[in-house]
């Protein structure tokens, strides 16, 4: 079974887009458009690699309409005051890059940032929050822009 904090990363990978997620418009600057997606992240499969890394997967869901709107794969390693994770969201129109670390307490909050794309997501750049809602289950938001 994954250790506490292994399963904390799991639930935290999520920054997609594309068909059927809910985005909205915040603000138009001179480098491109801010959206903001609003997801539900639920582990499908996860593994321990040894002791401080791990692998898996997600399905991601629109809050808003519940619909499935993509996967993700992630990668992370536990460091003594943190995990770390990488994860790489699979949605129509492209790919979207993530990284991240858990902050604070119970519940297990999580912080990152967008290192890029592909398709319609390259040279995406911006923010991810989340909460861990259970060890499967991870609410989750995203703010980029392209």
């Amino acid at each position: 079974m994954i250790n506490k904090y292994a399963v904390a990363a799991l639930l935290l990978a999520a920054v997609p887009a594309g068909a059927g997620v809910v985005t909205s418009q915040q603000s138009a600057t001179a480098a491109g458009t801010t959206h903001t997606l609003r997801l539900h992240l639920h582990v499908t499969d996860a593994q321990n690699l040894d002791k401080s890394h791990f692998v898996g997967t997600e399905r991601v869901r629109s809050r808003a309409t519940h619909a499935v709107v993509g996967f993700d794969s992630f990668r992370g390693h536990v460091e003594p005051h943190t995990v770390v994770y990488e994860t790489a969201f699979a949605f129509k129109g492209g790919i979207l890059l993530t990284r991240g670390h858990s902050v604070g307490g119970e519940p297990t909050r999580f912080a990152g940032r967008v290192t890029g794309g592909t398709g319609v997501f390259a040279g995406a750049t911006g923010t991810a929050r989340g909460v861990a809602l259970s060890q499967e289950d991870t609410r989750f938001t995203i703010r980029y822009t392209r």
